[in-house]
């Protein structure tokens, strides 16, 4: 999927932060999470699993607390 450039820069810039009660920085959690993310069976099945979606604040938030417990 092709992202306009101010799309590209949203994602960089907030990649590595889990939007929550505080903002935390996870880098040393990030493999984990992707592979939970790309192993995770979603309830509707119908995922692209792109960039965009993986990084949306509820789904990495998401992602982060089941791949950390």
């Amino acid at each position: 999927m092709k992202l306009k450039p101010e799309t590209w820069q949203g994602v960089v810039d907030t990649l590595l932060v889990v939007e929550g009660e505080y903002d935390k920085d996870f880098i040393e959690s990030i493999y984990p999470m992707i592979d939970h993310y790309f192993d995770k069976e979603y309830n509707n099945g119908d995922c692209n699993k792109c960039i965009t979606h993986f990084n949306d604040p509820g789904i990495k938030k998401v992602n982060f607390y089941e791949a950390a417990y």
